[in-house]
């Protein structure tokens, strides 16, 4: 059932009227009327909903069936062919062509069958143009429309796309959507909802990188070495806030793009999987062990989970571990990777593409690391570092707005 209280901040049309479409030619026309109520309830002049909702109430109007004409017709019949066969003596043969609009009839049927089996805007196409006037031509029409605004839609997220991102970096596409941020059911009572209030926000369609960046790509554009493990695969480390703005000037003067970093609530929406997350405690799963490297039995330090072997010490390789929902890897231990916001305690007010407070004395990091607990690798899980700290456990990844 559509919710009436879903917010018209998280509409999107040519979404819906797919969704609306696709509930009706499953034949499941409750919901799709509910679902075109819906649309017309934001957007009242859409002409494919105006028609989709004609077409469910045609559909769930009761059906009456009339017998008594049927009886009559049948009677005189009767009597129209005893009278023949009285006079002729014989059993008159019956002309094929005797029932053509019967014919006519099924070819309709079966034009509206392969349409509704294709799906696509053409079959509905051909169909509308050998049966102007067919049975299924309004529901015909209303597939059309549909279909060209999902087209429509899926043109403009690809002309907005950069097409010009270096495939060093591996840019995956985020769409748009509302969450709830912060300490939800699943995150467990150690979740620190003071800190971290749960509360709903919307983002834009954005970009963010499939992994942390490593040793290797920090090398090949700033000639240094700043990490404590010397690994080219593993993600760069002892890298400062300042140090990571310097990165990404060089890369966006070198490119001609406009690569960032992510803000914290895009950080956490990717990290649980954006419109494809599944509620899990940590990022792509809820056994920490299987999707993150963290301080488990190989860790040295006090806290270390003797329970768990995640196989790595300290920082491993990125891709290692499984990915989330997005395709995204170490969103979950490794390294901290370090956000565009101040840090300060969440506010419960419904936040639309939030980048945090314009000032503060520490900057937020996400994601848990290598030497943390596992509580702090949870997609909710956040920590916090002066502007210009360097530590073996603090990294980042690329993100870009959508064009």
């Amino acid at each position: 059932m559509v919710p009436a209280t879903k917010p018209k901040s998280n509409f999107h049309l040519p979404s819906e009227l797919s969704k609306a479409f696709e509930l009706y030619r499953k034949e499941e026309f409750v919901l799709a009327k509910e679902a075109y109520e819906y649309i017309l309830s934001i957007e009242p002049g859409n002409d494919a909903a105006k028609v989709g909702l004609k077409l469910c109430k045609q559909q769930l109007k009761p059906k009456t069936f009339n017998w008594k004409p049927l009886l009559l017709a049948l009677i005189v019949a009767g009597f129209v062919l005893g009278i023949a066969l009285y006079l002729t003596g014989s059993d008159p043969a019956v002309p094929s062509t005797q029932l053509p609009e019967t014919a006519v009839a099924n070819e309709e049927q079966s034009a509206w069958s392969t349409a509704k089996s294709k799906g696509t805007r053409e079959s509905y196409l051909r169909y509308a143009k050998d049966y102007p006037n067919g049975h299924y031509a309004e529901q015909a029409k209303a597939s059309i429309l549909a279909l060209q605004d999902k087209e429509a839609d899926e043109q403009t997220k690809a002309a907005k796309a950069p097409q010009d991102f270096d495939p060093e970096y591996k840019m995956i596409f985020v769409e748009s959507g509302t969450y709830y941020m912060g300490c939800t059911k699943e995150q467990g009572e150690k979740c620190s909802t003071k800190k971290m209030l749960a509360h709903q926000v919307t983002l834009d369609d954005f970009y963010i990188a499939q992994f942390e960046l490593t040793q290797d790509q920090w090398f090949e554009l700033m000639g240094t070495q700043p990490s404590s493990f010397d690994c080219k695969n593993c993600p760069v480390e002892k890298v400062s806030f300042a140090d990571v703005q310097q990165f990404i000037n060089k890369l966006n003067k070198q490119t001609g793009l406009e690569y960032r970093l992510p803000t914290e609530a895009e950080w956490e929406y990717a990290a649980r999987g954006g419109k494809k997350a599944k509620s899990t405690v940590y990022a792509g799963g809820n056994k920490l062990f299987q999707v993150g490297n963290f301080c488990d039995s190989r860790c040295t330090l006090p806290w270390k989970d003797s329970s768990y072997d995640d196989d790595a010490g300290t920082s491993n390789v990125v891709g290692h571990y499984a990915p989330n929902e997005l395709g995204l890897y170490d969103m979950s231990g490794n390294v901290w990777e370090w956000c565009s916001d101040w840090y300060a305690p969440y506010e419960a007010a419904h936040a639309i593409n939030p980048s945090g407070p314009e000032t503060g004395t520490d900057r937020v990091l996400r994601g848990g690391s290598w030497n943390s607990v596992a509580r702090y690798c949870q997609v909710s899980g956040r920590f916090k570092h002066k502007p210009d700290s360097r530590h073996s456990y603090l990294g980042f990844r690329l993100a870009h707005s959508a064009r």
